[in-house]
C-alpha cells in the first residue's frame, strides 16, 4: 500500500485532481474497492478523506491543493512523504504491515487522520 522502505514515486504539478472517498458522520471511508490506486487530497489544511481503510496492495496518490507544503507521515514507520504546494505524489510498493495507524502532517501537526491497512 503506502510508501515505505521500498517505493517508487512520481511527482508533478497538478491542481485539478479530486479526492476519492470521503468521510460522513465520522465514518471511515473504505477505499479497498477503489482499484490499484486510491487518492487522498490535501485542501484547506486537511486530508480528505482523513479516516480510511485501504489494502496493503494498493498504490497511493496524494494531491496537495494547498499553497503550502505538507507531509503525509505515519509515525514509527518508514512513511514520511513531503508534498510541495500544488504537487502530486504517487507511490507504490509499500512496506506498511496491516494494522491501524495515525497519520499527520509534520509541518502542520493539527492535520491528522487514521488509516487501517488490510491484507
Amino acid at each position: 500500500m503506502l510508501v515505505g522502505r521500498r517505493w517508487r514515486e512520481h511527482r508533478h504539478r497538478d491542481r485539478d485532481h479530486g479526492s476519492t472517498g470521503s468521510t460522513a458522520s465520522g465514518d471511515c471511508a473504505d477505499l479497498t474497492g477503489e482499484g490499484a490506486t486510491f487518492t487522498i487530497t490535501i485542501a484547506d489544511f486537511a486530508f480528505d478523506p482523513n479516516c480510511f481503510t485501504a489494502s496493503a496492495s494498493q498504490g497511493i496518490t496524494i494531491v496537495n491543493q494547498d499553497d503550502a507544503d505538507h507531509t503525509f507521515t505515519i509515525p514509527d514507520t518508514q512513511v514520511d512523504v513531503p508534498i510541495a504546494a500544488g504537487e502530486t505524489f504517487n507511490g507504490e510498493s509499500g512496506a506498511v504491515e496491516p494494522g491501524t495507524y495515525d497519520f499527520l502532517c509534520t509541518i502542520h501537526p493539527t492535520m491528522t487522520g487514521q488509516v487501517t491497512v488490510v491484507a
